[in-house]
């Protein structure tokens, strides 16, 4: 009963979505988090009406895939935008979505969704 026990914790441990955070660029000092409904845009490049542009960070994100049903990327992503508020970010710009998985005889099953991107706060002129 102890061994069942373990294991399913253990698989449940593994099987939650996840981020892990790097941090980059030249502030030395970490910006204090952001409160955790602050919004978080997924951009794909600076805005030109940047005023203040900071970058903080590397996070990957993962999260359990929806198999045969359905592609939980999305789930990733949301892991990508909690790392970045705790980091201080409000943006992220993606720099690599990627999914692990097999096909099987009823077709592809992902097993696995994967996000990474750059973390930045942003503020931009009005």
């Amino acid at each position: 009963m102890k061994k069942v026990f373990t294991i399913s914790i253990a698989l449940t441990l593994i099987s939650c979505a996840n981020s892990r955070f790097i941090q980059t660029g030249f502030n030395s000092q970490p910006l204090p988090p952001l409160d955790k409904n602050a919004p978080v845009s997924v951009i794909t490049s600076i805005p030109k009406n940047a005023t203040k542009v900071v970058e903080l960070g590397m996070c990957k994100g993962t999260a359990p895939g929806g198999g045969i049903i359905s592609d939980r990327t999305h789930k990733a992503i949301e892991q990508l935008k909690k790392c970045a508020r705790e980091n201080g970010g409000n943006a992220v710009i993606l720099g690599g979505n990627t999914e692990g998985g097999y096909y099987t005889d009823m077709g592809y099953s992902q097993q696995v969704a994967k996000a990474q991107g750059m973390v930045y706060y942003i503020e931009v002129e009005n």
